[in-house]
């Protein structure tokens, strides 16, 4: 780990490199001793895979475990869980399954086909919308700056009533 001071900040830096990512910023410290503190904990908490943002977002079939565990423990209909895991088995023989959740957009979903009739593309859609909404609401699954697209903006603002037929 290297503590230093940039020339036109009176704060001491922190660098260090974990598993292949580098962590450099501002300790927000005038004096050397805390500096060395406040950055040896946020070595501590990368090495200990506590840091609170993540390096990469959660690809949606990681987070689909998650996500159909909800659905399991939530306080849905039986119907509206039938719903979700058909959804799921639907997205899952998809390119986008294997997506991260902030690179799934209106046009990846536009292109998706489903095998068999129009109900099938009725029970994926709304499921990929409710799941990119679940990934906005967990802090570990989301981009770097916390953010997904969520189903909205991935389809146009278009609301769950459109696709049920």
């Amino acid at each position: 780990m290297k503590l230093f001071k940039k020339p036109k900040s009176k704060f001491y830096w922190y660098d260090f490199t974990v598993r292949g990512c580098r962590y450099r910023a501002s300790t927000q410290e005038t004096k050397s001793v805390r500096a060395l503190t406040i950055a040896s904990l946020k070595l501590a908490s990368v090495i200990e895979n506590t840091d609170p943002i993540p390096s990469k977002p959660t690809a949606l079939g990681d987070f689909a475990e998650r996500f159909l565990a909800w659905v399991d423990t939530a306080r849905l209909e039986e119907m509206t869980r039938k719903f979700y895991r058909n959804g799921w088995r639907l997205l899952k023989a998809t390119p986008v399954a294997d997506m991260r959740v902030n690179q799934i957009t209106s046009d990846c979903a536009e292109q998706l086909k489903f095998p068999g009739s129009a109900a099938n593309t009725n029970c994926a859609l709304p499921t990929l919308r409710r799941m990119l909404h679940k990934a906005e609401e967990c802090p570990t699954a989301g981009r770097e700056d916390g953010t997904v697209n969520t189903g909205s903006s991935v389809f146009g603002g278009v609301t769950d009533q459109t696709f049920s037929g």
